[in-house]
């Protein structure tokens, strides 16, 4: 499974623990906010979640599932559209709209999410 956070960035090595606990095997992706990364929701790249599940499907997992909170969802939801190996999306707390990143300006929108 890989697991994506939301828009803040936190809270997913403490959901991949509970998801091991679970006999799960998940991938937490940083994917935003750590080194090497873009430090907001502001143009990342598809290769960013692809590589993600190529090291799943590498492991040896027959079925891949991406699960996202939030701005997670939304990504894990628009790359289920796009990656035709996901076979199973968990969107937690999605929105109905895809949202613009609005970065350290607020309220002036700094240009596409994805």
């Amino acid at each position: 499974m890989l697991a994506l956070h939301g828009s803040y960035g936190r809270g997913i090595v403490e959901r991949c623990r509970l998801l091991a606990r679970s006999g799960l095997v998940a991938l937490g992706l940083r994917w935003h906010g750590n080194e090497g990364r873009p430090s907001g929701t502001c143009e990342i790249l598809i290769e960013t979640f692809t590589r993600a599940l190529d090291l799943l499907r590498d492991a040896g997992l027959k079925r891949l599932c991406v699960l996202g909170l939030s701005k997670g969802a939304e990504a894990a939801l628009w790359l289920s559209d796009l990656d035709r190996r996901i076979d199973v999306v968990v969107a937690l707390s999605p929105t109905f709209v895809a949202w613009q990143n609005l970065g350290q300006r607020l309220f002036r929108p700094t240009g596409g999410v994805w």
